[in-house]
């Protein structure tokens, strides 16, 4: 590393250690976000992050969206399209500049209108590829 870059740390994919109802959930966003208590910008993004970045269990994935839609600021976008153009639904917040798109009918998270999710897979250790 040259001192600019970060050491890469391994994440387990799949989280079970999150809280699976609205308020705690919300708490935790607020208390172990990327920002300072009550960022929503910073909460937004955690959010991206945990949406896009990992797998959930459909317990804490309900809470998660629904914690962000308690978050100030949060805007519904129709008519959005993710980074690859499929068309869904979109959430955004102020100091973002990147909307969240979902599927319109099945609520899928497709990435946002800069990046898109175009598939994802699940392996048992570094450097291994999904199937």
């Amino acid at each position: 590393m040259n001192g600019t870059e970060e050491p890469c740390v391994v994440t387990p994919a799949y989280r079970t250690d999150l809280p699976t109802t609205t308020d705690v959930m919300f708490s935790y966003l607020n208390k172990n976000g990327s920002g300072d208590a009550g960022d929503a910008n910073a909460m937004g993004k955690d959010v991206q992050l945990l949406a896009g970045e990992t797998y959930l269990p459909p317990r804490a994935k309900v809470a998660l969206f629904e914690a962000a839609a308690q978050m100030p600021g949060l805007q519904a976008v129709d008519h959005v399209t993710d980074a690859a153009g499929q068309p869904g639904v979109g959430v955004t917040w102020p100091g973002h500049g990147v909307t969240l798109v979902f599927d319109a009918k099945t609520y899928t998270y497709l990435g946002t209108t800069q990046r898109a999710v175009v598939g994802y897979g699940i392996v048992d250790h570094v450097g291994q590829l999904p199937r």
